[in-house]
């Protein structure tokens, strides 16, 4: 029970932290898009996609190529930092210039290219930051790096918020994101120095390109992920208007919230696994299984909410302006049950050693999306986007799956899929019967039918109250040592 314990405590800390963070972000962009109007918040989400694509050539494999060999062995962390620091920071400044010229190539200018400015830098800087947060993930403390990334929004959104309410320009508002992400570079690169040893900033061409070349495959999946989810942003904008980015990107945050539920168990788990598969293969199997039915039951369910309260949702969120946006909604809800289970399966996949299949996976997932998306975007707009997005997905969630099968200790998904995808069938059903009724009434009806009926198809069982009673009673860890 002590990796279940450890697992458990360190996903309610990555939980409580990263649902303030996204609470924080969501109140920033809903305030952004009532503020600013679709047309300019589509120049931001625009922004954000470029940025973030950009900024894979930062770390370029190395954080995930670190994490991996601290989690084996914390002493690595120092002496691979002080090779690694310098290069990201080179890394950063080129990529930031690029972000501008590229911007400037596609026609931006104006208000809209500071904008890109501001924002590329945010995001160009975030690898820097997670450098110092290895450390700490690595020996499964995640509370540091969430509580700066928790701290980090809430910067963000009280001062771009205060900007923002006094009228302030859209420039000086998004001023908010670097700074927030210097502050937070500079108390990790603190903290993370007394607990591991202060990394020596040292340039060794030789060693960084070594560790360039073992991080390849890290970055290739990185690199190939972010590319994934921002590409069709790009293509959007490229065909169609900036309000039709600003009405997918409305319904695309919605579901980036909710990704929460498998994002942080995803990430909580990814130590023990490393370990596990290296020392317990017996162990690490029933901890694959697990993982993958908590995901699945946090992940259905979700996507069945907000597919059924998509209206509700968007129109007190967002407004009138963004009504147009609850369709979609409606569509790219379901990234969220493709997208869990693809996280639990990159985790079985990098830490049994076998990147390259993750590799093989996004890239023909990728030639899917960007084939879909230039098919159905130009025609249909944000529609066709999300369209293009969920197929592309769940061809993509297929295809790793496969993949994987010759590798073994694979998670039993029709066993674990069936039950809850039943019970959640059979709620939407029961909520169609209550379509006229206010919107307590059928968010009362929706929890407690669909809570009684994941217990009716036995995606909830009795004997897992009895092993979260025993995760929960049993002493820490820390106590047991």
């Amino acid at each position: 029970m002590e990796t279940e314990r450890r697992i458990l405590r360190s996903t309610s800390i990555l939980f409580a932290s990263r649902f303030v963070a996204q609470l924080a972000n969501f109140g920033f962009v809903i305030l952004f898009a009532r503020v600013y109007g679709p047309a300019l918040f589509g120049e931001y989400t625009f922004a954000l996609s470029l940025g973030a694509m950009l900024a894979i050539v930062v770390s370029t494999g190395t954080n995930g190529l670190l994490l991996r060999r601290t989690s084996r062995d914390p002493s690595q962390w120092q002496p691979l930092a002080g090779i690694v620091f310098p290069g990201q920071l080179f890394l950063a400044t080129v990529t930031w210039l690029v972000a501008i010229a590229a911007a400037a190539l596609l026609g931006v200018a104006g208000t809209d290219l500071g904008i890109v400015a501001i924002v590329a830098a945010f995001q160009i800087l975030n690898p820097v930051w997670n450098l110092f947060s290895i450390g700490f993930t690595a020996t499964e403390r995640m509370g540091y790096a969430a509580i700066a990334d928790a701290g980090s929004r809430i910067l963000i959104l009280l001062l771009a918020g205060l900007a923002m309410v006094l009228g302030a320009t859209i420039e000086t508002a998004l001023l908010a994101l670097p700074f927030s992400a210097l502050l937070i570079l500079a108390v990790l690169a603190r903290l993370s120095s007394e607990e591991f040893g202060r990394p020596v900033p040292r340039i060794d061409l030789g060693a960084y390109l070594a560790l360039l070349r073992e991080a390849l495959p890290f970055f290739l999946n990185v690199g190939l992920t972010v590319v994934y989810t921002r590409v069709g942003i790009l293509i959007l904008r490229a065909t169609s208007t900036s309000d039709e980015v600003g009405l997918f990107a409305s319904a695309e945050r919605l579901v980036m919230a909710a990704s929460i539920l498998y994002a942080t168990f995803a990430q909580a788990v990814y130590p023990a696994m490393v370990r596990l598969f290296a020392q317990d293969k017996e162990a690490y199997s029933q901890l694959v299984q697990r993982s993958a039915r908590l995901v699945v039951l946090a992940c259905l369910p979700m996507a069945t909410i907000l597919c059924l309260f998509a209206y509700d949702i968007i129109v007190i969120l967002f407004g009138d302006p963004f009504r147009d946006a609850v369709r979609i909604l409606q569509i790219v809800a379901w990234l969220i049950a493709f997208r869990g289970i693809t996280a639990i399966l990159i985790n079985i996949a990098i830490a049994g050693d076998r990147q390259y299949l993750v590799v093989h996976s996004n890239v023909f997932g990728l030639v899917i999306l960007v084939a879909l998306s230039l098919l159905l975007t130009p025609p249909y707009g944000a529609l066709g986007l999300a369209l293009a997005m969920l197929v592309a997905q769940a061809i993509k969630s297929t295809s790793i799956y496969l993949l994987l099968r010759s590798f073994g200790h694979l998670p039993e998904l029709a066993r674990i899929v069936v039950p809850v995808a039943a019970a959640c069938a059979a709620t939407a059903v029961v909520a169609i019967f209550f379509a006229d009724a206010d919107l307590i009434i059928r968010l009362t009806v929706v929890s407690v039918f669909g809570t009684a009926l994941l217990y009716v198809f036995r995606a909830i069982r009795a004997e897992d109250f009895v092993y979260a009673y025993r995760v929960l009673s049993t002493r820490s860890v820390r106590d047991n040592q």
